[in-house]
């Protein structure tokens, strides 16, 4: 069983709500070569990524760092056969986030008319999905009817497939909702995924204290040019 957080990275999502995503330690990769400029001798690098699509092949194209040459010239050979080498790695990384931990791929680096050509081609396999979900909210904010609804309306549903996106904007739309209602101690006092690889299975545990909720007292204005009833 292991506890973690695959690294994600989503360039295309409009809220900075990904910052709790704790990225695993890398995995072990052939000693780089020394870095290399491109050359425009070795002609412009295609990068084709197949059987993915939407956040999926977006996700990919972020974290597979042959991608940063496609459609410029390729590195010297050395250099291009090691990125494609450690492809695969990111590529299992990128859709780890999106549940899904047991793909298929097909890689091949290739030359053609006017440079290289480097292919994937995915089938990301059975989802892993979420046997046991723990969603709590405690503290005053327990008995807070719009914190008894966004609970109810939660995006992590068990028995679907597990998504640390889902996960992530959860956990930020309680945060907002805390501040906008006035529970400004608010915490999470459990945050965990545990995924269990050997029965390909995912527990998520959840759990947000609010504490107090402050309000305004009594208000009192201390003039003498306007009426008291204007007030």
């Amino acid at each position: 069983m292991l506890r973690s957080s695959p690294r994600l990275v989503f360039i295309w999502l409009p809220l900075c709500i990904l910052a709790g995503i704790v990225e695993p330690l890398p995995a072990q990769e052939d000693a780089a070569p020394p870095a290399a400029t491109e050359t425009a001798e070795n002609g412009t690098l295609t990068v084709t990524v197949e059987g993915v699509d939407g956040p999926l092949r977006d996700n990919v194209l972020a974290l597979l760092e042959l991608n940063r040459f496609a459609g410029k010239p390729a590195p010297d050979d050395a250099r291009l056969r090691w990125l494609h080498g450690n492809a695969e790695t990111h590529i299992r990384e990128a859709l780890q986030p999106f549940g899904y931990y047991e793909p298929t791929i097909e890689s091949s680096l290739n030359r053609i008319p006017g440079g290289w050509e480097a292919r994937y081609r995915i089938q990301s396999g059975r989802p892993l999905r979420i046997t046991t979900l723990d969603l709590r909210i405690l503290g005053e904010g327990q008995q807070d009817p719009v914190f008894q609804q966004a609970l109810a309306n939660a995006p992590l549903v068990q028995g679907q497939t597990l998504d640390q996106l889902k996960y992530e904007q959860f956990k930020q739309a309680l945060e907002t909702l805390a501040t906008e209602r006035g529970y400004f101690n608010a915490r999470f006092t459990e945050r965990v995924i545990e995924v269990n690889l050997q029965a390909y299975e995912a527990m998520v545990r959840l759990h947000y204290d609010t504490g107090p909720r402050y309000r305004f007292g009594t208000i009192t204005f201390k003039q003498d040019f306007l009426s008291p009833k204007l007030l």
